[in-house]
């Protein structure tokens, strides 16, 4: 297995007092000006789309992911989506392994950022949750 190499510039907003950066071809310069290899821009917290959330990355859908990786691609870069899964019910884990699968298909590289808090995937699920979406994401990504 290959993994990359470098460092990756994380893009959760622009702009709005968080960073001088007011778009994603911004922060693509940014990058090569400090040497970066990549670019990693949040796309989705749970099955919402960071394009619906003020100054966020705008991406709503693979399209859009698609795009913002030809982007980043011209100028030498790797990109990834950067998204933090939710805990649900099944259907909803299921759903949301779908959007993820699309994302990172559009993307090529898939990142999870499963945190422990409880707005986010959470500490101590039920057993076989994990499992269940890890699971349906492999299946819906081939």
């Amino acid at each position: 297995m290959t993994f990359a190499r470098g460092v990756t510039l994380q893009v959760w907003m622009y702009g709005n007092g968080y960073a001088a950066e007011s778009t994603l071809d911004e922060a693509c310069q940014l990058a090569v000006r400090y040497k970066l290899t990549g670019i990693s821009e949040k796309a989705l917290d749970g099955t919402t789309w960071m394009g619906h959330i003020p100054n966020g990355p705008r991406l709503i859908g693979a399209s859009a992911v698609a795009e913002h990786r030809a982007l980043a691609e011209s100028y030498g870069l790797t990109y990834s989506v950067w998204t933090n899964p939710l805990w649900g019910d099944r259907a909803y884990l299921a759903q949301q392994a779908q959007i993820y699968a699309a994302a990172g298909r559009a993307a090529g590289i898939l990142v999870l950022d499963v945190e422990p808090y409880d707005q986010f995937w959470g500490a101590n699920r039920p057993p076989g949750d994990a499992t269940f979406f890890l699971d349906t994401l492999r299946h819906a990504a081939m």
